[in-house]
């Protein structure tokens, strides 16, 4: 079975996705792991801001912004 992989900065209903993997090895991509960002998490989209961006997500309870830059590392998958 195919799943189609797909990043944060693409999400914009409210269904909770798994974190598949954070690409890059970049500043942005450690900060990303220090916020918890990480393989097998559950994330979902919250908000979005009024010119698109920063958008905000819940993950673990916690609510976090990310840049749409940022948002785009992290590749999910549907539960």
């Amino acid at each position: 079975m195919f799943l189609q992989l797909m990043t944060l900065d693409q999400l914009r209903g409210k269904e909770w996705m798994k974190i598949v993997q954070v690409r890059g090895e970049s500043d942005a991509t450690i900060r990303l792991h220090a916020l918890g960002f990480l393989p097998g998490r559950k994330v979902r989209h919250r908000n979005t801001a009024l010119f698109g961006d920063p958008l905000a997500y819940e993950l673990e309870g916690q609510k976090v912004s990310l840049r749409k830059s940022e948002a785009a590392l992290v590749e999910v998958e549907p539960l």
